[in-house]
């Protein structure tokens, strides 16, 4: 809990993913994705309640090898609508209630509850008045690989403060526009719950990236900047990188 708002965070997980098939079983350093995101995403100091929530029944077995919070959902391609299915589910059947829902997809095995805790504190800041926004994003720094990388999402900011409207594309960019999206956000319930009245829209449909659907409708949202190299696991050579990276890292971003 952050003031009076209670936290949720939802791991979105499924074994279809075009690139990866069964990404989230796929072992990093031995412990399986899914696990690793799971795990560093604990202790966060504002979080109340965290739940994987995927369609797959051999993700479900696998998860509960190391917690309960898990649920089932119908199949999306969608990890923000399987999102929603998941905090109805939460909310209906567990009989609990949040203000604002952190999702890590799982494609994000660097995460950390350093950087979790930092979209949290972005969002309550910045709820009111002529700060008010609707979603924190997290971006982190673009490597000279992944300016040219077609899978990593690139952010665009309005100004140097990487404040208010943003823009990612899966194609290659200028150096000097250097975010890259991560798959971290932290939202409102009722910006989550409304997602899923919102029709896809046209660049949503070109880029196949979800975020275009809250800032084409003109929702309001704000970067959150980790001056650190995030790398994500989008087709299986990453997990050689993320394993490298993992031997790199003190801990702290």
């Amino acid at each position: 809990m952050i003031g009076d708002m209670k936290v949720l965070c939802l791991i979105p997980v499924r074994m279809g993913s075009h690139r990866f098939p069964g990404k989230p079983l796929a072992k990093i350093n031995g412990k399986t994705m899914v696990q690793t995101i799971y795990d560093n995403t604990q202790n966060s100091k504002y979080i109340d309640n965290y739940f994987i929530i995927t369609e797959d029944e051999i993700i479900k077995k696998e998860v509960l090898k190391f917690t309960s919070n898990v649920l089932l959902t119908d199949k999306h391609s969608d990890c923000i609508i399987r999102s929603v299915e998941g905090l109805d589910i939460i909310e209906t059947n567990k009989n609990k209630s949040f203000d604002y829902i952190v999702i890590v997809q799982g494609d994000e095995p660097l995460v950390t509850t350093v950087m979790v805790d930092k979209a949290i504190e972005e969002l309550y800041n910045n709820s009111e008045f002529e700060n008010w926004c609707d979603l924190v994003n997290v971006c982190s720094s673009l490597s000279d690989f992944d300016v040219h990388n077609l899978n990593a999402v690139k952010v665009f900011s309005e100004n140097d403060k990487m404040i208010a409207c943003l823009y990612g594309r899966r194609v290659a960019v200028p150096k000097l526009q250097r975010y890259k999206q991560t798959g971290i956000f932290v939202l409102r319930r009722e910006i989550l719950k409304n997602y899923r009245w919102l029709s896809p829209t046209f660049f949503e449909e070109i880029l196949n990236i979800d975020m275009l659907r809250f800032l084409e409708n003109k929702y309001k949202i704000k970067l959150c900047y980790i001056n650190k190299y995030l790398p994500s696991v989008d087709v299986p050579s990453d997990i050689d990188i993320i394993e490298k990276e993992i031997k790199c890292l003190s801990g702290k971003f």
